[in-house]
């Protein structure tokens, strides 16, 4: 394929980000643990290119956020997790140089635990890969993510020491 031309799914994914939002956009994601580390992706997609984030996507009408987040990770990375808990709820805006909202999401972060699956990147993920929290700030990823990996960290070591 040359550089000049667009696949469908990239064309889809332009169009989607490059039309004005009318309504936020139900996300989510999944800080999935395993041996002390975290599952980060690099994402492929327009909005948040080459940036290391946990694997996620959107929520599919009438589809429950935690089977959601089960989905993409399966998608995304070829892992199953048992979701442990929901770790926050955040706002993410995306305006134009002019102000406009060009896209809205609110994701739904999920703390998860690792079940089963080799890390594979598939679906819009361009790779994929196990961290520590120091790696993470090596790492170029979306805003919040060292934050997350931490209060995940956290949370799932509570867990685990009251089980």
């Amino acid at each position: 394929m040359s550089d000049d031309v667009v696949s469908t799914r990239e064309q889809t994914a332009i169009e989607r980000v490059s039309t004005p939002a009318s309504k936020p956009i139900s996300g989510v994601s999944m800080c999935v643990v395993k041996n002390g580390k975290v599952l980060l992706a690099k994402r492929g997609n327009p909005m948040g290119f080459g940036l290391w984030s946990f694997p996620g996507g959107h929520a599919k009408e009438g589809e429950p956020l935690r089977d959601a987040a089960v989905r993409e990770l399966a998608e995304e990375t070829g892992v199953t997790a048992r979701v442990l808990n929901i770790i926050d709820t955040i706002n993410i805006v995306h305006k134009d140089p002019a102000g406009t909202v060009e896209a809205h999401f609110i994701l739904s972060v999920y703390l998860g635990e690792w079940v089963s699956g080799k890390a594979v990147a598939g679906s819009d993920a361009v790779a994929v890969k196990w961290v520590t929290p120091q790696d993470v700030i090596k790492l170029k990823s979306t805003p919040g993510t060292a934050e997350f990996v931490d209060a995940a960290l956290r949370q799932y070591k509570k867990r685990i020491m009251n089980s």
